[in-house]
């Protein structure tokens, strides 16, 4: 706009106390202040303000990487918040975002995201370069996973996860050299990590780039859990406890996974005393497993969810059941999907020690997981198509052992996994793999690899 055009605003007077101190702005001070009412917005404030019309689709979209919303109320606005000041990671999140609404909305990624995308490749290389490496340099990284997932290319997600991987390291060797410990972020992205690791790398039956967290790792995780700023401003007390259960649950399965492989490992390597290490590894497992479910607040939460089941009206909503078996109420949905893991990670293990489909052996009580799995799943409602939630019910129908043994069951299973594809349409022919794997006589120990890879969406 023109100077000419600028319409002149009324004379600016503060008055003090005194009404002989007048205070007048200069004709230079009163332009000046005129033209930023219709300067045009810079690029940064409009893209936050893009970046906020956009938050709902990150902060609980199914897709969204870090899936720790619920028990982080503030981590979304915090993420955004520390984007100003980085270009970065403000286009990363721009272009997930975007990727998410139109995947949600046409299923045909927009020209805005590839805009957004390659801008935020473009910022990522020179920080790199330049060795600005921070937490926003990781975060940014995790969002090209997210938006590698979503689109199908997944064989872009394993440098990625590397890089990650080497940040974390550059973050952690700056840290010591300067005294101090990683920050509260740096050591949430590696929590993330962690979740991130095992679901990619198990399609490719590779090494996992992450060792599984320990003991310590927790009470250092409790120490920045407690602090009320940043990404952990509004959490309670409970939350914490959630969030360092919903981290062990994490790392279990990243460790069942690493026994899966050792398990396929020993048994191709002739070793005589092979089924005895697995037998024995298999134990191991569970012995932290079911440790996890003498947490004091996952033992709480079942008493909660045991009065609740007494004192609630059973639901008449044929939805919230799985079919004739008997409707479950859910007092605590996040305890619901929890728990749905832990049963995944269990017939893992024992699919690991026994790698033939079906319910047997009977004493691994595959099929009442099984059954929990989806009837779980159910009472979840929409919650259960949020994250990798559906990942369980593919485990289930493995231990089922397909529609020969159990084909109501494992029809009905079929259709819930067709409904998360609704969503998710790169997955349709994945769903549609399924039921053979269910019915075969050997168990791929990666899980879903074989499927990924038949289908072949490794290679795109």
């Amino acid at each position: 706009m023109e100077i000419e055009d600028v319409q002149v605003v009324p004379q600016l007077n503060i008055t003090t106390l005194d009404d002989d101190d007048i205070l007048q702005p200069s004709l230079a001070d009163e332009l000046q202040m005129t033209m930023l009412l219709y300067e045009p917005v810079d690029n940064c404030t409009r893209e936050l303000s893009q970046l906020n019309s956009l938050q709902e689709y990150i902060k609980t979209s199914p897709a969204t990487i870090w899936n720790f919303y619920e028990l982080f109320p503030s981590i979304t606005e915090y993420v955004f918040s520390i984007s100003s000041t980085h270009d970065g990671l403000r286009h990363s999140l721009l272009a997930c975002s975007t990727a998410i609404r139109d995947l949600f909305s046409s299923s045909q990624l927009s020209e805005s995201f590839l805009m957004q995308k390659m801008k935020s490749l473009q910022f990522l290389q020179a920080s790199l370069s330049s060795g600005q490496i921070n937490e926003q340099v990781a975060i940014s990284i995790i969002m090209h996973i997210a938006m590698d997932v979503l689109t199908g290319r997944l064989k872009d997600t394993q440098p990625h996860l590397r890089g990650i991987y080497l940040i974390l390291q550059h973050l952690q060797q700056t840290a010591k050299a300067s005294g101090r410990e990683l920050s509260p972020l740096a050591l949430l992205i590696r929590r993330m990590a962690v979740r991130m690791d095992f679901a990619c790398t198990s399609l490719y039956g590779d090494d996992t780039q992450f060792e599984a967290l320990t003991a310590a790792d927790e009470s250092l995780d409790r120490k920045w859990l407690v602090k009320t700023e940043g990404i952990c401003k509004d959490m309670s007390p409970r939350n914490i406890e959630w969030t360092l259960a919903s981290f062990e649950m994490d790392n279990l399965t990243h460790r069942v996974y690493s026994f899966a492989k050792l398990s396929n490992q020993l048994r191709r390597s002739g070793d005589p005393q092979a089924e005895e290490k697995i037998q024995l590894q298999y134990k191991e497992m569970m012995q932290g497993l079911n440790m996890w479910r003498e947490r004091s607040i996952i033992r709480e939460q079942e008493e909660i969810e045991r009065y609740a089941r007494r004192v609630a009206k059973p639901s008449t909503d044929p939805q919230t059941r799985f079919l004739h078996h008997e409707p479950l109420h859910l007092q605590n949905l996040y305890y619901g999907k929890l728990l749905n893991q832990w049963r995944m990670t269990v017939l893992w293990s024992s699919l690991g020690a026994y790698p033939v489909p079906g319910p047997h052996p009977i004493e691994h009580n595959r099929y009442t997981h099984a059954v929990e799995i989806c009837r779980t799943h159910a009472a979840l409602g929409k919650e259960g198509f949020k994250g990798p939630s559906w990942h369980a019910l593919y485990f289930a129908g493995v231990a089922l052992g397909g529609k020969s043994r159990y084909p109501l069951e494992c029809e009905c299973l079929l259709d819930t996994l067709r409904a998360v594809a609704v969503a998710f349409p790169v997955l349709v022919p994945v769903m549609e793999a399924m039921p053979a794997l269910w019915e075969s006589t050997e168990f791929d120990w990666t899980g879903l690899a074989k499927i990924y890879n038949d289908v072949g969406l490794l290679d795109s």
